[in-house]
């Protein structure tokens, strides 16, 4: 069996592909109501293998979609970190988003992943925008978004984002005047 497609590194963390054995730890991940309380609910087995397909299959399709965060360490699944399509009224848009297990919270790691998929994205895979969906009352990834890209201004034009999220919007460092924008609707 050929090893999992590395997409990129930090000091402690390794970000690959997701492949079929990660499904149980991803499965436990998500089962978790605490973990699953910002990311639409706790998902059986079926669901997580059904959504873990659905990254394997956008792997071939996109070259890229949700990775695997591992301990460098140790080689745990600790969580997951990438790329999904949305649609934001109508409008197609890359989501930078982030999902760890409980038992690693507050170990820096959703930050550190998060911040090294940014740049992978803009350096690597030559994205000029990405968003961020962040549901109002998950404070722990406002933090991270908010490490990940440091200047806060807000957003004038509130009309691409709908009421149940915190909106951010990661333009590449490479691009003039860019900058994070951080809605919060109420």
């Amino acid at each position: 069996m050929d090893a999992p497609v590395t997409v990129c590194e930090t000091s402690r963390l390794l970000l690959r592909h997701f492949t079929a054995a990660d499904l149980e730890s991803l499965a436990a991940m998500h089962s978790d109501p605490e973990v699953a309380r910002f990311i639409g609910g706790v998902k059986t087995r079926e669901q997580t293998l059904h959504r873990l397909e659905e990254w394997m299959a956008q792997y071939q399709q996109y070259g890229f979609s949700k990775w695997a965060v591992v301990l460098r360490s140790t080689g745990e699944l600790v969580g997951r970190c990438g790329l999904s399509p949305e649609q934001i009224d109508g409008i197609s848009e890359w989501e930078l988003g982030w999902t760890f297990a409980r038992a690693h919270w507050g170990h820096g790691y959703a930050t550190e992943a998060a911040s090294a998929a940014m740049e992978h994205c803009f350096r690597k895979l030559g994205h000029k925008r990405l968003i961020s969906l962040i549901r109002p009352g998950n404070l722990a990834s406002v933090r991270v978004a908010e490490r990940i890209w440091h200047e806060l201004r807000a957003q004038s034009a509130v009309e691409r984002c709908t009421s149940r999220y915190v909106c951010g919007i990661f333009p590449s460092r490479e691009v003039a005047g860019a900058r994070y924008f951080d809605v919060t609707f109420n």
